[in-house]
C-alpha cells in the first residue's frame, strides 16, 4: 500500500476505534443508569407532567440509537478510501504500461542503432578484403557466419528464441539461369526436424519465392492462417509432413541494395519459428533488413559468380546432409 493510503486508512482506523470506546461506556454504563433511574421516576414524573416522560424516554431511545451507530464503522468512509486506492492502483498500472513501452522502444532504437553501425563496419571489413585478396566460398561462409551470427547465435536475446523452439535461419541465392531459388546456408535449432540446406523455389513460390519476386520483406505471424496458408505452405511433393508444425512465423527479406523494380535481388534471407508472431516487432524487422543488405554489398562489391557459390556450398554441404545444429554436434 502506499503511504498516503496507509495514512488515511490509520485516520479512519483511529477515529473509528475513538468512536467505538465511547459508544461502549455509554451503552454499558451511562445509558443502563439512565433507564433505571428514569423507570424508577417515571411514575413520579407522569403525576407532575406527562410530556416531560415522554420527551425524557425520547431523548434516551435517541441517545441510544446514536450510540449504537456511533459503535459500527462508518463504511462510506470506508468504500470512499477504497475507490481512492482502486484508482490509485489503475494509475499506477497505466504509468507502469506506459514505462514498459518506452523501455521497448529504447530498446528497439539500441538494437537499431547498434545493428545499423555494426554491419556498416562489417560492410567497410568486407570491401577492404574483397579488394586485396577476391572471394571465394570458403570466405564468402565466413563472412554470411558473422554476418548472421547474432540471429543464430543470440537469437534467445533478439527475437525471444526458446530452448525448445524449432527456429531456422537460411540464405537463398538466385540462380538465374535455371531460376530457381536454391539454400546455401543454414543454421537452425537442434530440435528443428529438417534435414539438408532446404528446398529449393520458384520465384513466386511459397514465402521465400513471394518476397523475391516482390522485392519486399514478407512477415507473417501464423503461417496456419487460413488468409495466409496459400501463401506460405509448399504445395505437392514439397510439402512435408511437420511443415505447419515447424514453420509458423516467417520473415522474408530479399537481398538487395537496389530499389529499381527492374532488378532481381541476389536472393532471399529467411527466418521462422514455430512460435506464433515470433518476428513482430518493428525493430526485427530493420534488424533482419540491415543484414540482408549487408550481403548483398558483400556481393557487390566482389562481383562474386553466384552459381559457383550454390554450387559449391551444395557441394560440401551434400558431404554432412547440410546439417547446421545450432546447440548439437552435426550429424554425419
Amino acid at each position: 500500500m502506499s503511504d498516503v493510503f496507509k495514512h488515511e486508512f490509520a485516520k479512519i482506523f483511529s477515529r473509528q476505534a475513538q468512536n467505538h470506546t465511547a459508544s461502549i461506556a455509554l451503552l454499558q454504563v451511562v445509558l443502563p443508569v439512565s433507564l433505571a433511574v428514569l423507570s424508577a421516576s417515571t411514575g413520579y414524573l407522569w403525576d407532575l407532567s406527562h410530556w416531560l416522560v415522554i420527551a425524557l424516554w425520547v431523548i434516551l431511545v435517541v441517545f441510544w440509537i446514536l450510540s449504537w451507530w456511533k459503535s459500527h464503522p462508518n463504511y462510506s468512509d470506508i468504500h470512499r478510501l477504497l475507490l481512492q486506492k482502486q484508482n490509485d492502483d489503475s494509475l499506477i498500472l497505466d504509468l507502469n504500461n506506459e514505462a514498459s513501452e518506452l523501455k521497448s522502444i529504447v530498446n528497439n532504437l539500441y538494437l537499431k542503432n547498434i545493428a545499423s553501425f555494426s554491419y556498416r563496419a562489417m560492410s567497410v571489413k568486407y570491401i577492404q578484403e574483397i579488394k586485396n585478396n577476391g572471394i571465394d566460398h570458403i570466405y564468402f561462409n565466413e563472412v554470411l557466419d558473422e554476418i548472421l551470427s547474432p540471429i543464430y547465435l543470440q537469437g534467445d536475446m533478439i527475437f525471444g528464441f526458446k530452448i525448445s523452439e524449432k527456429w531456422n535461419v537460411s540464405v537463398y541465392f538466385h540462380q538465374k539461369d535455371a531460376r530457381i531459388l536454391k539454400s546455401v546456408w543454414r543454421r537452425k535449432s537442434s530440435s528443428h526436424p529438417s534435414l539438408g540446406l532446404g528446398r529449393d523455389w520458384v520465384p513466386g513460390e511459397g514465402h521465400v519465392g513471394k518476397a523475391f519476386i516482390d522485392r519486399r520483406p514478407i512477415f507473417t505471424g501464423d503461417a496456419n492462417d487460413d488468409s495466409v496458408a496459400q501463401l506460405c505452405r509448399a504445395r505437392g511433393s514439397k510439402q512435408l509432413h511437420y511443415d505447419n508444425i515447424a514453420y509458423v512465423s516467417f520473415a522474408s527479406v530479399p537481398i538487395s541494395i537496389s530499389e529499381d523494380d527492374d532488378c532481381d535481388p541476389y536472393g532471399v534471407l529467411v527466418v521462422t519459428s514455430d512460435i506464433e508472431d515470433r518476428f513482430a516487432e518493428a525493430s526485427l524487422t530493420e534488424f533482419l533488413m540491415h543484414a540482408a543488405e549487408t550481403i548483398a554489398v558483400v556481393l557487390e562489391v566482389s562481383g562474386a559468380d553466384i552459381g559457383c557459390l550454390v554450387n559449391a556450398n551444395h557441394d560440401i554441404y551434400g558431404k554432412t546432409n547440410g546439417e547446421h545444429d545450432v546447440g548439437s554436434n552435426p550429424k554425419i
